[in-house]
Formats: structure tokens, C-alpha cells, sequence
């Protein structure tokens, strides 16, 4: 509920937010970064993702890290 009620404090600014609870913050995600140990495996802008794939931060992120 926090994060749903200051989203408008974050736009048109840049927030780094690490979290295993994508389902509590996806809403507010608009670009992604995928990290292993420092190295970046995947980025992505997650509305086009959803737009041309059909696919949530979570399938992506499964993809990825094969889970």
C-alpha cells in the first residue's frame, strides 16, 4: 500500500530498487536490470516486454535465471 500510495513521488526519476518481491513493486517498474555477481544478464523495458511477449518481470526473470 505504501509504495502504491507515493508512486507519483517517483516519476520522471530514477529509483534502483533490489527485491526478491517483484509481485509487491512490479506496478512501478519501468525498466529492469537483471543482475548475477555484478554482471548484467538481461535488461528490459517492461511494458514492451508485456506489450510484444505476453510476459510479467517474473516470466522474464525465470527465463533467465532458469527457475
Amino acid at each position: 500500500m505504501y509504495l502504491r500510495a507515493t508512486s507519483h513521488l517517483i516519476e520522471n526519476r530514477g529509483v534502483i530498487i533490489t527485491t526478491h518481491e517483484i509481485n509487491d513493486i512490479e506496478h512501478l517498474i519501468d525498466k529492469v536490470v537483471l543482475l548475477d555477481h555484478g554482471v548484467v544478464l538481461k535488461e528490459f523495458d517492461t511494458e514492451e516486454v508485456r506489450e510484444s511477449e505476453g510476459k510479467s518481470v517474473i516470466d522474464v526473470m525465470r527465463e533467465v535465471y532458469k527457475a
